[in-house]
């Protein structure tokens, strides 16, 4: 098994943005209103910590499985052997009837070290 995370770079943004939201709601909250960006900054930083923690992609025994950060459904896409699978102007094919068919995978959101990792698992067709 083989697992591909979120790249980084969005926890990085999200958790300042969260905390940015937090302290503006906070200061209005001392100040005697309520404000939503309090509850806006607590679930944007979840969202950045969720980016760092959370998987994007596991990789079995002949499936793919797509994680949200959230942990909302995920979505699995199976193939029955190495060669169904290949990569291609930066996106990852799938052999699904004889067809091959783009997984909703992006190579930008996943951490670079990880889409090398894949690479060398499956391959790159440069071509």
């Amino acid at each position: 098994m083989m697992r591909l995370h979120y790249n980084k770079t969005f926890g990085y943004i999200f958790i300042p943005l969260g905390l940015l939201n937090l302290v503006l709601g906070g200061i209005l909250l001392v100040r005697g209103q309520f404000s939503i960006s309090i509850i806006i900054g607590i679930i944007i930083i979840f969202l950045g910590w969720a980016y760092w923690h959370k998987p994007y992609i596991t990789v079995e025994d002949k499936q793919f499985i797509i994680h949200t950060p959230l942990g909302w459904p995920q979505r699995v896409y199976g193939y029955n052997a190495p060669e169904d699978v290949k990569i291609a102007h930066k996106k990852i094919l799938l052999k699904q009837d004889g067809e091959w068919k783009r997984l909703p995978i992006s190579k930008f959101i996943m951490q670079p070290q990880d889409w090398l990792t894949l690479q060398k698992r499956f391959g790159e067709d440069r071509g």
